[in-house]
């Protein structure tokens, strides 16, 4: 055996591991970012540092001799400083928030019950007491106050960066408020004042619908649309104090219906959760001084690629930006075509992304049900109309199929013929979309 062999077992050695290196090396590549997804993610990037609304609504809860805004802007600058670690993989995301020892006292009690989930709530505030509706009223004026003004204002966006665990920016006192104004319709028609009333619910309902046009955010798109039905159902009854007055809602526009800016929100938020998981994993190990675990964790990029894993949800949230321009009767077909095309996307396997594929695996939200929730309040517009009409009666209209979402379903009385409603079909219930026809 001559230096042939050597030779050969040289090469041989040196192609294995120039093949196991290039294979390694193919292993730990990401693909590119779809642009697609840059998109999606580029939408959801704030395009100004500057809305007061927003500013407003983080201080919102500020206590009653604070000034809203004053509060929201140091609350801001202590959410872009969390932002800033956390991008730069710092720490996890953390801001001051307002101290809750502080904090404006938020309204409880029965006054403050919810219209869109329980059947008698309504009914049950044009029976209350005067004397305890203004007792209500002067107890939480500083909030309706700020509420009223907030409502106002036009250049809402908003100004955090798209991440899962972002501010919830007070929408809970927004809704406390949204009951107080109702009360205090309510109030004037008790005291006789209904053409007030009236005036004081449109102009809410009005503001609600430029808000929901606005909205960037699909938490806050929901609650402007509960926010609506309510405002829908309140002045359904309080026409019924005067019936000889006649009141016509407009449905809900297209832009008043889209989900576009919403959704590019969900997705950014996907996105960073899925670019920031490992080093917030990282994080939370040194956290726990576990060696062993970082370990694992930095070797984790041979199995996991955040781009493939981000760009495999485009067709998942992609077509739900698209939903406002879907006939009502189309919705759930729509639903259907698109998931397929969707889950055969995230269901495919990369061995080099076998960790992304688990993860993609993992129950998303029902986007669809929340797009149904906006249809829904133009199927209760319709009928709003409809009773609306002198040649038309409760009885006709029950009679007939509603012809919105298909031709067969009908709007039902419920068991004690307080609400008439109609089966939303992606949800599939009878009760998440009705109108109370009586005070009782």
């Amino acid at each position: 055996m001559g230096p042939s062999w050597k030779r050969t077992a040289f090469l041989t050695i040196s192609g294995l591991v120039l093949t196991s290196s290039a294979f390694f090396y193919w292993f730990g590549l990401d693909e590119p970012l779809d642009p697609i997804a840059q998109q999606l993610i580029n939408q959801a990037t704030p395009t100004t540092q500057t809305s007061n609304a927003y500013l407003y609504l983080l201080g919102i809860n500020a206590a009653a001799d604070e000034d809203p805004l004053t509060v929201g802007k140091q609350i801001f600058a202590s959410i872009q400083q969390g932002e800033k670690l956390y991008f730069q993989g710092k720490q996890e995301f953390t801001y001051q928030a307002y101290p809750a020892s502080k904090a404006l006292p938020l309204p409880n009690g029965d006054l403050f019950c919810s219209i869109a989930k329980q059947a008698n709530c309504l009914a049950s505030l044009f029976a209350a007491d005067v004397n305890t509706i203004k007792a209500t009223l002067t107890q939480h004026a500083t909030l309706l106050q700020r509420y009223k003004f907030f409502i106002k204002q036009d250049d809402y966006q908003t100004l955090s960066q798209p991440q899962s665990n972002e501010p919830s920016n007070n929408l809970v006192y927004l809704t406390k408020a949204e009951s107080l104004l109702i009360l205090e319709s309510i109030l004037y028609s008790k005291q006789g004042e209904t053409i007030k009333a009236l005036a004081l619910l449109k102009s809410s309902l009005d503001l609600n619908r430029q808000r929901l046009k606005q909205s960037d955010n699909l938490i806050q798109k929901i609650i402007y649309k509960t926010y609506i039905s309510n405002l829908i159902d309140s002045i359904y009854l309080t026409l019924k104090i005067d019936n000889k007055l006649n009141f016509i809602i407009e449905p809900l526009t297209i832009e008043e219906l889209s989900l576009e800016k919403p959704i590019a929100r969900e997705f950014a938020f996907l996105a960073t959760s899925i670019k920031y998981m490992t080093s917030e994993m990282k994080l939370q190990a040194l956290d726990n001084k576990d060696t062993n675990q970082y370990r694992v964790i930095s070797g984790m990029y041979l199995l996991y690629k955040s781009n493939i894993t981000i760009n495999a949800n485009i067709l998942f949230y992609q077509p739900i930006q698209q939903i406002h321009k879907v006939k009502p009767e189309n919705l759930v077909s729509y639903k259907a075509s698109q998931n397929r095309a969707a889950y055969k996307a995230l269901n495919k396997i990369k061995l080099q992304n076998l960790v992304g594929t688990i993860l993609n695996k993992l129950e998303k939200p029902d986007f669809y049900s929340y797009a149904e929730r906006l249809f829904d309040t133009n199927a209760k517009i319709q009928l709003f109309n409809q009773l609306q009409n002198p040649t038309t009666d409760l009885n006709m209209i029950i009679s007939q199929p509603a012809n919105f979402y298909n031709k067969i379903d009908k709007w039902q009385l419920s068991d004690d013929k307080k609400r008439i409603c109609l089966r939303s079909p992606i949800q599939n219930k009878i009760d998440v979309n009705c109108l109370p026809l009586t005070f009782d």
